[in-house]
């Protein structure tokens, strides 16, 4: 057995547990969709779309990391292969016609995130990048410290490596995963209080400000940092928000954010497709109505679609 496992509470049990968890992801493919709907109309919805993804990011890193306390690393791959290998591909499959596949190479290439053809692929190569990274260090017989440093070092190099080729779209996240990977390693809920959250915002804000002057902004490392500094404290805000409304206001399952959050990873698949028919000549206020309503109507019936084929998967990958 993994040293910590039974020092450690499993995600079903903290403040950010599976309800809540699935609101924020509600919140978050909301977020995506306003920033990429709006961005059609004004450059002010911009920031929205990053901190969606930073929700996503932290999300993710906290509950892998509740996860490996809870039950450890046993069926890690097999769990990503059929809650986001398998929904990508199937998409990929039905929209195999719009991908320039020349050879063999690039349709694995594409099915196995190193190299995704999707519109916004970027963030489904970007999370398996944090996958294999975290999956690497849990198989480690570290202890909880060792592991810590070691995934924080990957997180500066990465970060250093995105901000030095000028990839502003990952270099701005490049604290979310491991922010959610600390909380959940050393309990850390209760930093997020109101007080705090509206001081994340406060500061989110004035980044945001600083950010509007060409003069601060024009050099990237500049651009880049008020980036992730934007992201990183609205983050913050966000979560500690959400966990005052985790304290007082039941969940309610299935229902408005909720139900968003349960087929948000079909969500976003479905929406980068959607997207598409901005390049088409009619209205954009129609056009970004029907984008919005198409994505989660697609998103419903693909979601449900792709659980028919999960359950015998299920049954033979993970309950042999």
């Amino acid at each position: 057995m993994t040293p910590g496992y039974s020092s450690h509470k499993s995600l079903f049990c903290g403040i950010f547990n599976k309800d809540l968890s699935c609101l924020l992801k509600g919140l978050a493919i909301l977020l995506v969709l306003i920033c990429h709907i709006g961005n059609q109309f004004t450059r002010f919805t911009t920031p929205l779309g990053g901190i969606g993804v930073a929700i996503f990011l932290y999300l993710s890193g906290y509950g892998l990391t509740c996860s490996f306390y809870n039950s450890g690393i046993k069926y890690f791959w097999r769990k990503r292969i059929l809650a986001v290998f398998l929904p990508y591909v199937c998409l990929q499959l039905l929209t195999f016609s719009l991908h320039p596949y020349t050879n063999f190479t690039t349709i694995i290439l594409d099915f196995a995130l190193i190299h995704p053809l999707m519109p916004m692929g970027w963030f489904l190569n970007y999370l398996l990048i944090w996958y294999a990274s975290f999956w690497l260090v849990m198989i480690g017989q570290w202890g909880k410290n060792t592991r810590t440093i070691i995934l924080g070092i990957f997180t500066i190099c990465l970060g250093a490596i995105t901000c030095y080729y000028h990839q502003s779209i990952r270099f701005e996240q490049s604290f979310s995963f491991f922010l959610g990977y600390l909380i959940a390693t050393y309990d850390l809920e209760e930093l997020f209080t109101i007080k705090k959250g509206i001081g994340a915002l406060s500061m989110g804000m004035v980044l945001l400000i600083i950010k509007q002057f060409s003069v601060i902004s024009s050099a990237f490392i500049f651009h880049g940092l008020l980036d992730l500094g934007i992201k990183f404290f609205m983050l913050l805000a966000v979560l500690s928000f959400a966990k005052r409304c985790g304290i007082y206001i039941p969940v309610k399952k299935k229902k408005g954010l909720s139900y968003m959050g349960l087929i948000a990873f079909e969500i976003y698949l479905v929406q980068s497709y959607m997207c598409n028919l901005f390049n088409y000549d009619y209205p954009k206020v129609l056009l970004g109505i029907v984008v919005f309503c198409g994505s989660i109507i697609f998103a419903v019936l693909f979601h449900y679609m792709v659980r028919l084929l999960r359950k015998p998967l299920d049954r033979c990958f993970l309950h042999k």
